[in-house]
């Protein structure tokens, strides 16, 4: 699912064998979220996206707050392999 995503490529061989590790830590509702809740979480949503349409190469707005928790927003849409564009 990450061949050819340099970010996801990168983020995924970190958490081999750490997937129960720290990702990140969401400061403004103190929860804590793993490698394995993050993938599991962004894998998911690209599954809900490739199934609705959204094919490689495509073009997904996001529109969210800059937080933490927001991170996988933009992380499932590199997942399928369609393009990001935040404001």
């Amino acid at each position: 699912m990450y061949h050819g995503n340099h970010l996801a490529e990168k983020l995924r061989a970190a958490s081999l064998g750490a997937e129960s590790n720290l990702f990140l830590r969401n400061h403004q509702t103190g929860k804590d979220i793993s490698y394995k809740a993050f993938f599991a979480n962004a894998e998911r949503m690209a599954k809900a996206l490739v199934a609705s349409g959204v094919k490689p190469g495509d073009r997904v707005a996001v529109q969210v707050p800059k937080d933490p928790g927001n991170v996988g927003a933009i992380r499932r849409n590199s997942s399928c392999r369609s393009r990001v564009f935040t404001s």
